[in-house]
């Protein structure tokens, strides 16, 4: 229905309109450069493309099959001294932080014959590399064992730096290195006993492990789980 002097268009012919095809088209791309942040989108498919191409050209290079997970060696070496055991001790080259790994099946050590040999330790030398280390040894005693048939036994009652077990075991392996270290003969002491104490001088934790298991240690015949896992442990 129209009127005199006016005309109604309907939708139809609105849609053939050159102006309003004009309109929708420029409508059209401001939502579009909107939407794109007035940038060109990633190419996603050619870059994924480049990762494949790179990962193929390492794998050939160093002869790894498509799915192999290589494993990279540990850089971690033993706890180790500077110092032979008879000789003058020095500094500490090294400590093996306590890691984790993988449980490894320990060697059989064969029996010792123990001399009957009181305990041979440089205690001046122990007392200067337990402050070198930042370790509060309180004192030591040492119980010569093997006169009477039993063991020679080192025990350090120190004060440990923290009071986690983490940190107490950590503290107690390097105790046990640097009093190893500083025999002045070989294999004089069968038993290293530490004793964490609070500063005031009460006992929180004892612990206890044999010599043969730390030179099993040491040798990297066991690890360090396995060698805290022999641990005698007492707490007060």
């Amino acid at each position: 229905m129209t009127r005199r002097g006016r005309s109604i268009c309907t939708s139809t012919e609105m849609a053939k309109s050159p102006t309003f095809n004009v309109s929708l088209l420029f409508v059209s791309m401001c939502f579009l450069f909107l939407a794109c942040g007035f940038r060109t989108p990633k190419d996603y498919y050619f870059e994924f493309t480049l990762m494949e191409e790179w990962g193929e050209h390492n794998r050939r290079r160093t002869g790894r099959e498509l799915n192999q997970v290589i494993s990279l060696p540990e850089e971690t070496g033993p706890l180790v001294i500077s110092f032979e055991v008879g000789n003058a001790p020095a500094q500490l080259v090294g400590f093996r932080p306590y890691e984790i790994r993988e449980p490894q099946p320990a060697d059989e050590v064969p029996p010792r014959i123990l001399l009957k040999v009181p305990v041979s330790l440089e205690q001046d030398a122990l007392r200067t590399v337990f402050q070198e280390q930042d370790i509060h040894a309180a004192y030591w005693r040492l119980q010569d064992g093997r006169l009477e048939g039993k063991q020679n036994v080192v025990q350090v009652h120190f004060i440990p730096r923290a009071f986690s077990d983490w940190a107490i075991k950590k503290e107690f392996l390097m105790i046990c290195a640097i009093v190893y270290g500083a025999q002045l003969e070989k294999n004089t002491i069968d038993v290293v006993r530490g004793i964490a104490e609070n500063e005031d001088g009460t006992p929180q934790m004892m612990l206890e492990t044999q010599v043969t298991n730390y030179r099993a240690y040491l040798q990297d015949r066991i690890n360090v789980q396995q060698w805290g896992s022999q641990l005698r442990l007492k707490r007060f």
